[in-house]
């Protein structure tokens, strides 16, 4: 049990890492570090650069004014009283000065206060006249240049004031030169450097900690309404599917989402809805053949009977299972339909020869009921499944004999307009006409009008209609009122390809 437990926890703890809280704390958190990071980074780099301008306009000024003095003066220029303020004003400015002879050796010194005995090798004065007179950093300690790297460091200050900022000036006197090496301690320079840099960095720690605080508090507002919709969503059933997200009170992409899913638990409750009114009409259809046939048997074997009652009850029996039989043929077939979510396959098919078979198949049964077909058919091409179409002609023909009382008219129309590229198949009664509800649920399975409970059918071929319909893209239009009969209308995508066909094998026979 303890290694189950443990396994769970770190599987929870991996989950936590992964929420969407936490991501958002990090990657803001991540964020404003950067940003202090980026401008700490930025802040230090100019601060370096107008500082390290500033002391060699400095070093260059005060390199002049002493090379200016002693080419005037001479070297006696250093026992002067002048000389005496300049020092005492370059020691406020952290500045010192050596002059070297041709040699390279040191001739004099400064203050003294840049560096005990301050003074360059004379390998190190050698190759600072080579490199021309451009300001450079020197480590007074290890008597060499120091790397530019040095500026990547911003905390480092090295102990001993060994680093200095050097320039020079010749000094060209009668029967000799001399060389002025000018420095200037980074002491100071440095220990700001240092000071910005730690600041900083506590900065930039402090505002991680505080964005991470903050961020999660947040991060964990903003996610609130997707915790109430997960809390909704989980509490979502088959009992209560009338259950809906709220919409006010949240930000636009939160409501979007909430929008869709209440829209996805709208199909889902007509979904179950139909399901549950299906499965009832269905027992309902069945159970009064079932009952019947039960009956019959039950009734032929209480007793010997004579072999007449027996066809009679066998008989009886087939029909009530011939009709269970349709009723679950036509179930099997919109299931199939049901499944497609389009035609794979198509051919050219006209409404036109579509209307003329099914008005042969059907004339038996007209017959018998005295019913007149009117016929008016215009080629109506378009591009389907023939034995899809045939089937909806069928079913609507069908539908519109059982409704129209023996003697009276009904008929069926195919046409075309070309103003909406439609293709036209219209079927028409001269029946009791439906209502505006009868209208509305006529496509359900199952539903039939009271008055038509009479009339032999299950109430699935007007389903099997507009379904194959819907496969075709074609849109289905109703005209009726009680008592002034049915017309239904369905309306394809025309297929102009053989409709320019048509027209232009007429324009031949016409020549």
């Amino acid at each position: 049990m303890t290694g189950i437990s443990s396994g769970k926890e770190r599987r929870l703890d991996l989950f936590r890492l992964r929420s969407f809280r936490f991501k958002m704390t990090l990657y803001y958190a991540f964020i404003l570090v950067g940003l202090i990071v980026l401008f700490s980074g930025t802040v230090l780099a100019f601060f370096t650069y107008f500082q390290i301008n500033s002391m060699n306009r400095s070093l260059e000024e005060s390199s002049s004014r002493v090379a200016f003095h002693l080419a005037n003066q001479g070297i006696f220029f250093i026992d002067s009283e002048e000389y005496l303020v300049l020092r005492g004003t370059w020691s406020l400015l952290h500045l010192d000065f050596q002059i070297y002879d041709e040699g390279l050796n040191a001739h004099v010194g400064g203050t003294g206060k840049l560096h005990p005995g301050f003074a360059l090798s004379p390998v190190l004065v050698g190759r600072l006249l080579r490199q021309g007179q451009q300001p450079r950093t020197v480590n007074l300690l290890e008597q060499d240049f120091a790397p530019r790297s040095l500026w990547l460091l911003p905390w480092q200050n090295p102990p001993g004031r060994s680093l200095i900022r050097v320039t020079w000036q010749e000094i060209r006197l009668p029967g000799r030169s001399y060389y002025v090496v000018v420095g200037m301690s980074l002491d100071n320079f440095l220990a700001a450097r240092s000071q910005i840099a730690h600041v900083m960095v506590v900065t930039a720690a402090l505002a991680g900690l505080a964005a991470l605080f903050l961020g999660y508090r947040a991060a964990g507002r903003a996610i609130e309404p997707l915790t109430t919709i997960n809390r909704l969503i989980s509490q979502v059933s088959i009992d209560n599917l009338d259950l809906r997200l709220p919409l006010e009170g949240i930000d636009r992409e939160i409501a979007e989402l909430a929008l869709h899913l209440n829209e996805m638990l709208d199909k889902l409750e007509r979904s179950v809805h139909q399901l549950k009114q299906f499965t009832s009409d269905v027992s309902h259809e069945l159970r009064t053949p079932i009952a019947v046939v039960r009956g019959k048997i039950e009734v032929s074997l209480l007793k010997e009977r004579d072999p007449d009652y027996y066809r009679r009850s066998l008989a009886e029996i087939s029909k009530q299972v011939a009709n269970m039989q349709n009723m679950v043929e036509v179930l099997l077939e919109l299931a199939r339909l049901d499944a497609l979510s389009g035609l794979e396959e198509t051919e050219p098919v006209d409404l036109c020869v579509i209307a003329e078979e099914v008005a042969d198949n059907m004339a038996p049964i007209l017959s018998k009921r005295a019913q007149k077909l009117q016929l008016d058919l215009d080629m109506a091409p378009l591009e389907g499944r023939q034995g899809l179409i045939l089937r909806l002609a069928t079913n609507l023909l069908d539908n519109a004999s059982k409704y129209t009382p023996e003697g009276k008219a009904l008929g069926i129309r195919t046409a075309t307009d070309e103003n909406t590229g439609k293709a036209i198949l219209e079927v028409w009664d001269s029946g009791p006409g439906m209502d505006s509800e009868g209208i509305r649920r006529c496509f359900d399975r199952f539903w039939r009008a009271d008055r038509a409970r009479s009339t032999p059918g299950y109430g699935l071929g007007l389903t099997l209609v507009q379904r194959v319909a819907q496969l075709h893209q074609a849109t289905m239009e109703i005209d009726a009122k009680p008592g002034q009969g049915t017309t239904f209308r369905i309306l394809f995508p025309v297929d102009r390809k053989t409709l320019e066909e048509y027209r232009q094998g007429w324009d031949s026979d016409t020549v």
